[in-house]
């Protein structure tokens, strides 16, 4: 009987052990990924602002200029396919489908 109340007792104190060092390191990996996860968000936000004003720039020199070539239309909907994917989404769906619309060459043919 006393044997079996020891060998408890050894198994609860490793398991107490095991449990602390559980904790610790816990503890000691959440901040350092708690951080990185805060800075991920950070660049992903930084990033979705600047392909907003790219987007933007290129929708008012596009319909501007009133012509986007095949590959600058590939381009700038690569380019709102990775805003859209971010979960961004405020802008208007109008400026793609404005950008499909123009001519794929100069009105002048230059």
């Amino acid at each position: 009987m006393w044997a079996l109340i020891t060998s408890l007792k050894e198994h609860l104190t490793l398991i107490v052990a095991l449990i602390t060092a559980l904790i610790a390191l816990y503890n000691w990996v959440a901040k350092p990924v708690k951080a990185m996860l805060a800075r991920n968000e950070k660049q992903d936000a930084d990033i979705s602002m600047l392909l907003w004003d790219r987007l933007q720039q290129a929708h008012s020199y596009f319909m501007e200029r009133g012509w986007a070539s095949a590959a600058e239309k590939e381009r700038l909907i690569a380019m709102h396919k990775a805003y859209q994917d971010r979960g961004r989404n405020h802008l208007s769906a109008s400026f793609e489908t404005d950008l499909l619309k123009l001519p794929e060459h100069p009105p002048d043919g230059r």
